[in-house]
């Protein structure tokens, strides 16, 4: 879980100092499909920190979220805010 936030677009939102583990996911849910016949999604991404003895745990489930490139960064973003006021 501590590759997946080891890719170019995870980078740019790394928590200097903590090793975050997570997971991305899209849920396919029934509903129209678009051009390509792909079901609309969902977006989550679930984490925990530090990795090695975690503090906090998160899930983002973003409805209708395009998928996981959505909900990661709001995920980190609530991260960062939570041990810069706890660490």
């Amino acid at each position: 879980m501590i590759a997946v936030l080891d890719t170019p677009q995870a980078r740019s939102n790394k928590l200097p100092g903590i090793t975050v583990a997570g997971k991305t996911g899209t849920a396919e849910y029934a509903g129209e499909r678009d051009a390509k016949g792909n079901l609309p999604t969902h977006g989550w991404f679930t984490a925990y920190a530090p990795a090695d003895n975690p503090r906090v745990s998160i899930t983002v489930f973003l409805e209708y979220g395009g998928g996981p490139g959505d909900a990661y960064p709001l995920a980190m973003q609530i991260m960062r805010e939570y041990f810069a006021r706890y660490l």
